[in-house]
């Protein structure tokens, strides 16, 4: 039996759902990520619903993370130039 959840992107996160998106197909090639407009799915033959609800949390925090760490090592690196 196939499991599958589907979350709501609001517009303003669109770009951080694509990225989460990669990060966990990558990690996670079993299961099957459709991003449509607005929402994201994952679907699994061997997962289920809660695991795909905790990959895609993961997958969102992992992002996040990156992200403010790219921002902080930029600032850093402005500082040490300057």
């Amino acid at each position: 039996m196939v499991s599958l959840i589907r979350c709501d992107v609001a517009p303003d996160a669109q770009a951080l759902a694509a990225s989460a998106a990669e990060w966990a197909q990558a990690f996670y090639p079993d299961v099957d990520i459709t991003r449509e407009a607005g929402s994201v799915a994952l679907a699994c033959e061997s997962r289920g619903e809660g695991e795909l609800r905790l990959i895609w949390r993961s997958a969102l925090a992992n992002d996040k993370l990156f992200a403010g760490g790219a921002a902080q090592r930029a600032a850093v690196l402005d500082a040490l130039v300057r």
